[in-house]
C-alpha cells in the first residue's frame, strides 16, 4: 500500500505588525498546510514584538479577519498580500440610552419660527394696546388684536401636540370627551359655590375625583393628567391664599375700571393671585424631576468594583414607554400652569396699587418662564412657557398704561422692544457656549428666587408677620 504524499506548498506575505509605538514589517515564505495560531510564535519572535496581554489578531489590509485555526491553503492569501497583526479588541458593547439621554430626545420638533413670530405679533399687539391709553385709541381694538393672537397660540398647541393616542378619530374623540369633562366638571364645582375660597377649593377638589376617574377607565392620557393634577394643586394652593391679607388697595386716583373688572382690584384676589404665580413657577422648577419619578426613570447606579460594567438593574425594555410618559406628564404640568396663571396675571394688571412691586412680579415671571423655554425639547413645551411670558408681558403693559410713569413705561417699552425684534436676534441665541448656558441657568434660577418675596409682598405675608409682633 502506498501513500500518496501531497506537495507543500508555501504562500509569500507582508506581515505588518504594530501595538502600541511599536510599529514593524517583515516578509515571509510560510507552508501552506499550517494556520497562524501554529506559527504565531515564531513570527512574532523574528520581529521582536512586545509582549502583550491580548493575543494578536490578523486581518487584511481591508480589515476582514483571517480565520487563525485553518490552513493557510483554506483563506483567501495569496503571493503578496499583506496582512495585518493587531491585538485582539472585544467589539464596544452597544451603549443603552440612560433617563437623561431618553428625556433629551423630543419625539416633537421645535417649531422655533413659528414661536418666534408668535411671540412677535403679541409684541406688536401689545404696543398698540399702550399706545391706546394716550391717544385716544379703542381700547377694544387693542384688546381683540391679543385676544385672537392668544387664540391662535390656544390652537396652535392643542392642534398641533396634543397627544390623541392612536392617530384616528375614535382616539381624537376620546381626548376631546376627556377634556370636556374635566373643564366642565371644575368649572361646575367652582360655579356651585358662591364663595371665591370654597369655589377654588371645590374645583380642586372636583379635578382631582374626575382626573382618578378617567385615569381608572384609561380615557386620559398621560398629558390630561399632568395637566388636571396641575390645575388641581394650584387651585388648591391659590385658596390658601384667601386667609392672607393681601396689600390694601389706595383710594382710586387713576381711571377707573369697569363694573365688571373692579372685582379683580380686590386685596384677597390680589393674594390669591401672588400665590397662584409663585406656586406656579415653582412647580415648573421642580417639575423635571418630579415627572421623572412619576413615570419610574431612575438613574442608573454604576457597578461595584470589580463587577461587569454591562450589569445593571435598571429594565431598558420599558424605557422608552417610561420617558414618553415622563415627558406627557412634564408637558402637562406646563400647560396647567399656564392655564392657572392666565386669571392671576389679569388679577395683577387691573390692580390700583404697587405698581413697582406688579411690574416686577410681571418681569422677573417673564425673564424665568423665557429663559426656561429656550432650554425645551418638545414643542408644546416651549409654547406653553411662551404663552407665561405672555400674559407676564400684557401684565406688564397694562399696568404702564394704567399708572404712567416714566419706570414703568420704560420697563414696558423694553419688553414690547424686545418681543417685536425678537425674529431678528433669537438666531444669535443657538448653539451657545456650556458656560453661557451655565449662567443663563443661573439667571433663572435668580429670577424664580425673586419671585418668591415677591409674591409675599404682594400677598400681605410680611404685614401679617408685623402684626403678630
Amino acid at each position: 500500500m502506498t501513500l500518496a504524499l501531497q506537495p507543500t506548498g508555501t504562500v509569500r506575505l507582508t506581515i505588518r505588525a504594530s501595538a502600541g509605538h511599536f510599529r514593524r514589517e517583515m516578509d515571509f515564505s510560510i507552508p501552506t498546510n499550517v494556520s497562524l495560531d501554529e506559527v504565531m510564535g515564531e513570527l512574532t519572535d523574528l520581529m521582536d514584538a512586545p509582549t502583550i496581554s491580548k493575543p494578536w489578531r490578523a486581518s487584511t489590509a481591508a480589515g476582514r479577519t483571517i480565520n487563525h485555526a485553518v490552513p493557510l491553503a483554506q483563506t483567501t492569501l495569496a503571493d503578496g498580500s499583506l496582512v495585518l497583526l493587531r491585538p485582539h479588541t472585544p467589539p464596544p458593547a452597544p451603549v443603552i440610552r440612560d433617563a437623561a439621554e431618553s428625556l433629551a430626545a423630543a419625539e416633537a420638533h421645535l417649531d422655533n419660527q413659528a414661536a418666534i413670530t408668535a411671540w412677535s405679533l403679541i409684541g406688536v399687539a401689545l404696543a398698540a394696546t399702550v399706545l391706546s391709553f394716550f391717544t385716544g385709541w379703542p381700547l377694544a381694538l387693542a384688546g381683540a388684536g391679543v385676544l385672537s393672537l392668544g387664540l391662535a397660540l390656544g390652537s396652535h398647541i392643542t392642534g398641533r401636540s396634543v397627544e390623541t393616542g392612536p392617530k384616528n378619530s375614535h382616539g381624537r374623540q376620546t381626548a376631546a370627551f376627556a377634556s370636556s369633562t374635566l373643564t366642565t366638571g371644575a368649572l361646575s364645582a367652582a360655579g356651585f359655590v358662591a364663595d371665591l375660597q370654597l369655589g377654588l377649593f371645590a374645583a380642586s377638589a372636583a379635578l382631582t375625583f374626575i382626573g382618578l376617574l378617567l385615569h381608572i377607565t384609561a380615557l386620559a392620557t398621560a398629558r390630561l393628567k399632568g395637566t388636571a393634577a396641575t390645575l388641581a394643586i394650584l387651585c388648591a394652593l391659590a385658596a390658601t391664599g384667601a386667609y392672607l391679607p393681601g396689600l390694601q388697595p389706595p383710594p382710586a386716583t387713576g381711571p377707573t375700571l369697569p363694573p365688571a373688572l373692579e372685582v379683580l382690584s380686590a386685596h384677597t384676589h390680589l393674594a390669591i393671585a401672588a400665590v397662584t404665580i409663585a406656586a406656579a413657577l415653582i412647580l415648573i422648577t421642580a417639575a423635571p424631576a418630579v415627572t421623572t419619578r412619576l413615570a419610574g426613570l431612575s438613574i442608573p447606579q454604576l457597578p461595584t468594583a470589580g463587577e461587569d460594567l454591562g450589569v445593571s438593574d435598571i429594565d431598558y425594555t420599558a424605557i422608552e414607554s417610561q420617558t414618553r410618559r415622563a415627558r406627557h406628564l412634564y408637558e402637562g404640568c406646563l400647560l396647567g400652569s399656564a392655564i392657572a396663571t392666565t386669571p392671576a396675571f389679569a388679577v395683577l394688571a387691573l390692580f390700583p396699587g404697587a405698581t413697582g412691586y406688579l411690574q416686577a412680579l410681571c418681569v422677573t415671571a417673564l425673564v424665568a418662564c423665557l429663559l426656561h423655554a429656550s432650554r425645551q425639547v418638545t414643542a408644546l413645551g416651549m409654547w406653553a412657557l411662551l404663552a407665561i411670558t405672555a400674559q407676564a408681558a400684557t401684565a406688564a403693559s397694562v399696568l404702564a398704561g394704567l399708572h404712567p410713569h416714566w419706570a414703568t413705561i420704560s420697563t414696558a417699552a423694553i419688553i414690547i422692544a424686545a418681543m417685536t425684534t425678537s425674529t431678528l436676534w433669537h438666531k444669535f441665541l443657538r448653539n451657545l457656549e456650556p458656560t453661557t448656558m451655565v449662567w443663563i441657568e443661573r439667571a433663572e434660577a435668580l429670577a424664580v428666587v425673586a419671585i418668591i418675596p415677591l409674591c409675599m409682598h404682594l400677598s400681605g405675608v410680611f404685614v401679617w408677620i408685623r402684626a403678630l409682633g
